[in-house]
């Protein structure tokens, strides 16, 4: 999250292999956040300081290669 600063909400590892796709979203529902690779649930978080935003790509390392972000209702 980078709301006055960065705050890291949640980490997972992931077995990732290069040129794979995979497909990621987050969902929202007040203040819980999940995580998804693939429609499989990955991390989980809670965050209870914002109550809307905006979204952001940010790559520290490597590149992406990504075809769509799309932000939408659940």
């Amino acid at each position: 999250k980078m709301a006055g600063g960065e705050t890291l909400l949640a980490s997972q590892p992931f077995p990732w292999a290069f040129g794979e796709s995979y497909e990621m979203s987050l969902a929202a529902a007040g203040d819980s956040l999940t995580g998804y690779i693939n429609g499989e649930p990955v991390l989980t978080a809670t965050d209870t300081e914002l109550t809307c935003g905006g979204m952001a790509l940010a790559i520290e390392e490597g590149s992406t290669a990504t075809n769509r972000v799309r932000v939408e209702p659940t």
